[in-house]
């Protein structure tokens, strides 16, 4: 059945569920290597939903087929998405994929497109059945256009800043509250940020409004500040919120009775301590740590009748000391010795049992995968700013992704390494057998987000297309998973055509010379 046809048919019936395959078909084709076919396909996909804006499916269609377009190789094709976004988007508010929506807010700021009338227009979706879709276009679009009325923002945030039912729309709001800071009069500002710090010292908002709660009351401060030509105020709110984390851990840490602890409060300091400390890392306390690698190690640690001992499963001294983990360890029965010899050796063993007796301290501490993988979270986010502690806790880090029979964790160790090893390619690059290993994972969500975390150090450069890379990464092609399959595929072609037109392009360069 050719394009116009089977446009033709779906048009004429006005349902698309008979050929929900053939809607397939056209989806995969807007990926096709030949730039007239996957013109032909966004047109006829553009021109289905047009005709049939209702239908969920097609929606869905036009969505994976279309919007990825806009990041498409070819100009031509780039623009003609574009006119086609504007077409369907600007009039008629529809849930699209946020990465490719950011871009097309961006390129219609450039060119004018976006009007304080359609922020009118969204304002008046605000609290009706749209209120979710008009809260993220809200979103996307309040980078571009910062100057309009924030008297609704406000009134919609104290109305119903302390429901927990859609954390969805709430961290849209914030968002929005950040962008257009600037604009807000000091006297609301100011009602804002003492709002926004009370509740982050509660400790009671989910995880997912953290992060976007502490970025929203840091652009408040710094405009406050900018407003009264003083320094920012932001380091004082994050001092007390990092000491009110540290006391609390502590406590959590060295308490006797492990059953006892409230597991989500521990998750929430947890994770405002890692965005904290990423916001201010030169006001992180030292302890703050050790406090975190414990927690890491936590599982790890047995307490004998005289003495602690460490499991040779994960060590902990790897997480203080830096030094490799050599399996022959694993018996413990000469510790003693071992520590006698610690004493009387040079200074770098001296430190190593220094800081070891440090971590067994924390006698029978025994903390559940929930909050080991937000530790690691929080340690991941202390080593982008620490490179000292990113060189210690890398081999520990690979050997937990060995050994962990966790999926959370495993896949939260896969993120971080990849992090990493943007900032500290060398040091990471040597574990990179353990990541790549995560290909075959048991778990499709791991195998899924190592895929999409490599594919992002391959395209950015940070890794070499060589060698056993090579291999694994094909062998993804083959995955039982169809969506890690087609993404392996996609991923693949695309890395391919760009060796090919860069080896062209030095051809060309060279015949010229």
């Amino acid at each position: 059945m050719t394009y116009f046809n089977f446009e033709q048919n779906c048009t004429s019936t006005k349902r698309v569920g008979r050929y929900e395959m053939d809607l397939g078909v056209l989806v995969d084709r807007c990926r096709d290597p030949t730039l007239s076919v996957r013109k032909q396909a966004m047109q006829c996909l553009t021109d289905l939903l047009l005709s049939m804006p209702t239908e969920k499916p097609l929606q869905q269609c036009w969505l994976d087929g279309v919007l990825p377009l806009v990041t498409d190789r070819e100009s031509t094709l780039e623009e003609k998405c574009m006119e086609s976004l504007e077409e369907i988007i600007l009039s008629n508010i529809v849930p699209i994929n946020r990465r490719y929506l950011q871009k097309a807010c961006r390129r219609w700021a450039r060119v004018g497109k976006i009007k304080p009338s359609l922020i009118t227009s969204l304002e008046s979706h605000v609290g009706t059945d749209n209120n979710q879709a008009a809260w993220m276009l809200l979103a996307e679009l309040a980078p571009a256009v910062q100057k309009f009325s924030h008297e609704f923002i406000i009134d919609y945030w104290e109305r119903n800043a302390g429901s927990t039912e859609d954390i969805y729309t709430l961290q849209r709001v914030l968002q929005v509250m950040g962008c257009c800071a600037k604009h807000i009069k000091a006297d609301q500002r100011d009602l804002l940020i003492e709002n926004l710090k009370n509740r982050l010292k509660k400790f009671d908002s989910p995880t997912d409004l953290i992060s976007v709660t502490i970025n929203t009351l840091s652009k408040l401060c710094v405009a406050k500040a900018g407003d009264l030509g003083l320094a920012s105020e932001k380091e004082a709110w994050c001092v007390d919120l990092l000491t009110l984390s540290d006391k609390y851990l502590s406590k959590v840490i060295l308490q006797e009775d492990g059953g006892a602890v409230n597991e989500d409060l521990v998750v929430r300091h947890l994770f405002t301590l890692g965005e904290i400390a990423q916001l201010c890392p030169a006001k992180t306390p030292k302890r703050v740590y050790l406090i975190v690698q414990s927690m890491v190690a936590a599982p790890c640690i047995r307490t004998a009748p005289s003495q602690t001992v460490l499991s040779s499963q994960a060590p902990p001294d790897n997480w203080v000391s830096g030094t490799s983990h050599d399996s022959s360890n694993g018996n413990h029965s000469g510790e003693s010795n071992q520590n006698a010899e610690a004493h009387t050796s040079g200074s770098s063993q001296q430190t190593q049992f220094t800081q070891f007796t440090q971590l067994s301290q924390f006698r029978g501490s025994r903390m559940s995968n929930r909050i080991r993988a937000f530790a690691f979270i929080a340690l991941g986010k202390l080593c982008l700013q620490n490179a000292d502690l990113a060189k210690k806790c890398v081999a520990a880090l690979a050997r937990e992704l060995e050994t962990s029979p966790d999926l959370t964790i495993r896949n939260n160790i896969v993120i971080i390494l990849c992090d990493l090893c943007v900032r500290y390619t060398t040091t990471v690059e040597s574990y990179m057998p353990s990541i790549r290993a995560c290909l075959k994972d048991e778990v499709p969500l791991v195998r899924k987000q190592t895929l999409i975390s490599i594919t992002r150090l391959l395209k950015e450069d940070f890794l070499k297309w060589k060698g056993a890379l090579f291999f694994c990464f094909i062998t993804t092609l083959l995955d039982e998973e169809k969506e890690i399959a087609d993404y392996g595929s996609l991923a693949m072609n695309l890395r391919i055509l760009e060796t090919v037109i860069f080896n062209l392009s030095m051809k060309i360069d060279t015949l010229e010379y």
